[in-house]
Parts: structure tokens; sequence; C-alpha cells
């Protein structure tokens, strides 16, 4: 067991430093703790002790635009000071792609892009050398049709990068379904194949059109991402 270190001026909470556990642990996991619980800092402080022990080389963060400068770059700078986030905002492609190239060919990096950037950057040979993908508010990536889903999936399949965390305090904000394409990533084993399938095993028909949810679909849903994800209210926070 790591012994974890947790820099900055912010101490963490015991649901952070148990969230900070598990993420150090698990190279893929979803971080569903309630917003207002800080998952920022402790994506921060998890990623800053990976980076210390060596363990990784190479990170990058997908979120939302609005959160780039005003929270991930401020967080991380908190933590981290050897470690400079490059983000990757140029309204450029070419720009964008070049300053990925000279991050992921440098010793240590972590990049900072937005969600509708990110195919952009895709088709990148050293997007390889990549070891982890932090997910801000992954269930954007909900319908497995949209360029932003199908260009994360080819990501994991062209250049199979190791890490994937996910973080969102909603992941099944319309259907039980929302969690299929990113939990496919997470724990594919444990998840169905296809789309269809993961859809009847939590949803039923109700005409052509329409399917309602299982009265049993989130006790499936849990079930399944066992040992995958943690979660804790804002309730519980109050420590």
């Amino acid at each position: 067991m790591l012994r974890l270190h947790y820099r900055g001026a912010k101490k963490p909470f015991d649901h952070q430093q148990r969230t900070v556990e598990a993420l150090v642990s698990n190279p893929r996991f979803f971080i569903f703790n309630d917003i207002g619980t800080g998952k920022t800092a402790c994506i921060c402080w998890a990623l800053d002790n990976l980076f210390t022990y060596a363990l990784i080389r190479h990170a990058m963060i997908v979120a939302p635009l609005s959160t780039i400068h005003s929270v991930w770059d401020r967080e991380w700078r908190s933590v981290n000071d050897s470690v400079p986030p490059t983000i990757l905002r140029s309204p450029s492609r070419e720009k964008r792609r070049a300053a990925l190239r000279t991050a992921l060919n440098s010793e240590r990096s972590l990049t900072i892009i937005n969600h509708d950037a990110l195919y952009t950057i895709a088709e990148c040979d050293e997007m390889k050398n990549l070891d982890i993908i932090v997910l801000d508010e992954s269930a954007l990536y909900r319908h497995p049709r949209t360029r932003r889903a199908r260009t994360l999936f080819h990501i994991y399949r062209q250049h199979k990068v190791r890490g994937l965390w996910c973080l969102t305090g909603d992941p099944t904000p319309e259907a039980p379904t929302d969690i299929w394409a990113t939990a496919r990533l997470i724990c594919p084993d444990k998840i169905p194949t296809y789309y269809t399938h993961f859809r009847e095993q939590t949803m039923y028909k109700i005409d052509r059109w329409r399917y309602a949810t299982r009265d049993d679909a989130q006790d499936k849903i849990a079930r399944a991402l066992s040992g995958h994800f943690i979660r804790y209210t804002r309730e519980e926070c109050l420590d």
C-alpha cells in the first residue's frame, strides 16, 4: 500500500481520503460522489501521488470548457508544481496537436482539453503514450452514437490507454442505459457487449418507441459495477 500524501493548503476530509485511496488502487474507476464533495481535489491528489511514485508519466483531463482554467488548472497547480499543465485550447487544430505532441513526448505531462475538442487529437500517434484519462462529467458520454462517445471508444481501442477515471454526480440522468457506454470501458467483462442487451436488463418496452425503467435497474447496475465505483452523498460528507 502506498503512503499517500495530500499536498496543498487544503486538508482532505475522510471521504476524500477514501476516494483517493480507491483511485490510486484502480486504474479504471467511477467516482459518483455528489456535487460539492470535492471530486476535483480527489483527482488531483490521486494523480499527484501516481506521478510521485512514477506509476504514470502522462495523464489527460477532459472537462467542460468553462472549468478548464477556473477549476482544473487552479486545483492542479495548488497540489503539484513539478508537472505544469498543458491546456489544449488553441482555436487551431494543428496548434493543439503540436502542443499535445510536445507534452506527450516529454518526461511527464498533464494535459487538459474540453470534451468537444477531444476528437481533434484522437488520431495523434502520441496518444499511445497516455497512461490515464480523467473524464469529468462523464454522463456527457451516455449516448453511444454521439461523436463524443465514438471518439472515446476509438481512443481506447486504437491507443490502448490503460487508465480511465469517470466523474459524475448523476451517472443515469435520463435512463439506466446512460451508464452503458462508459461502463463498457471501465469493466467490460461485467457489462453486456451490446447496448440493446443492457437495455433489456434495465428497462422494459411500453410500446414501439418507448421504454420504462425496471424497478430493480439501479440494483442491477450497482451489482454490475461493484468494485469499480465509489459514491458519497453530501449528507455523508459532513465530517
